[in-house]
């Protein structure tokens, strides 16, 4: 878990670096439940209906509409960054279906502290690697505690607490709404707002995880 954990988040920082806006980031990570729900499937046994099937395609089409930059070629068909992205969701999709195997067995407190502790081991490693100094500015590092604090720990913790009740499928479903809060927070923070195009394929990609939610949805027969 671990392992998967640690490549899933250096491409995600991967895509961050490369793509200057976060909220493109988050709105094409929606492909994310997509492949959790189709290894749940497989691995899992969770099931899905058309209504999902049609959001995942929903989902998969708002990415690339993202994505796209309109060139014929294979190499330069999408924005550079969005393959970064691809990785994180694949590799966060197989460590999901993992963990929820064994949430019942390991409680979120020991796998959100056993994630972290795989994080800063590779981090060790990357900065010796690189050569990178730890020198860093008040600002931020104040940056950094608030974003360690709200991202890996609270967000994970809730994450691994929802997974004890709730279907993975369910789970990666609620999470992909992030997407709206990045977008509002890229905004306020940096004063960045997608291009038309881009928000347009945000937007289709939260249609089509809500597909998949409404599809989970029992609704009670009415007693004649």
């Amino acid at each position: 878990m671990g392992i998967f954990e640690v490549i899933g988040t250096y491409f995600f920082f991967k895509a961050i670096h490369t793509i200057s806006n976060p909220a493109i980031v988050s709105f094409i990570g929606n492909i994310s439940p997509s492949f959790i729900i189709i290894l749940s499937f497989f691995v899992l046994k969770e099931r899905f209906n058309t209504l999902e099937f049609w959001g995942i395609i929903l989902a998969l089409f708002g990415a690339f509409i993202i994505s796209y930059k309109g060139n014929s070629g294979l190499q330069d068909m999408f924005i550079d960054g969005a393959q970064y992205v691809l990785y994180s969701s694949i590799f966060n999709a197989i460590n999901a279906v993992i963990i929820k195997k064994k949430i019942k067995k390991i409680h979120p407190i020991i796998l959100t502290i056993s994630r972290s502790l795989f994080l800063l081991i590779f981090s060790i490693i990357a900065i010796n690697f690189a050569n990178d100094t730890l020198s860093i500015s008040i600002t931020a590092l104040k940056n950094i505690f608030i974003g360690s604090l709200l991202g890996p720990f609270l967000t994970v913790i809730s994450g691994y607490l929802a997974l004890q009740y709730i279907p993975l499928s369910r789970k990666a479903i609620v999470a992909s709404t992030r997407g709206l809060f990045v977008l509002a927070g890229a905004y306020l923070y940096f004063g960045e707002f997608p291009k038309t195009i881009a928000l347009i394929g945000g937007l289709i990609t939260i249609v089509g995880v809500l597909f998949i939610a409404f599809a989970k949805i029992k609704v009670p027969k009415l007693k004649p």
